[in-house]
């Protein structure tokens, strides 16, 4: 695994706990939909801003911020359609094996689809959103 994997990676579990800690303040005033909305579109902020500081510090900087923001922005939206979909697989099948009623099981469906859409949101920030 290269180190800017790993960097990465630190930067996605922060923006999983910047999205989950956003998303449950604004749960408190604003529907689910819209909470979540908020929380990703802060958690996708959050960590195009690190990743351009810390992971791919060495990446090309002539590029508008607002436009390479965009592009990691639909990188996220690509990298999540696996996930959603790995996440809402698990779940049916553990509704079919009964399981998905476990309380720490709806967590750990939740990791492949997170491993998924990384390894995608990785590889297109790495050649797209942050060139060399």
């Amino acid at each position: 695994m290269s180190k800017q994997f790993i960097k990465f990676a630190l930067v996605g579990c922060l923006g999983f706990l910047i999205d989950a800690m956003v998303f449950w303040l604004a749960s408190h005033w604003l529907p689910f939909a819209s909470a979540r909305a908020l929380s990703f579109w802060v958690a996708v902020t959050s960590n195009w801003w690190f990743n351009r500081l810390f992971t791919f510090k060495e990446a090309e900087r002539s590029e508008r911020l607002h436009r390479q923001w965009s592009k990691f922005f639909i990188v996220c939206l690509l990298g999540f359609i696996p996930n959603w979909g790995i996440f809402v697989s698990l779940m049916w099948l553990g509704h079919l094996q009964g399981i998905a009623h476990w309380p720490w099981y709806p967590y750990v469906a939740m990791v492949p689809g997170i491993l998924a859409g990384m390894m995608i949101n990785f590889s297109l920030s790495r050649g797209w959103v942050f060139k060399p």
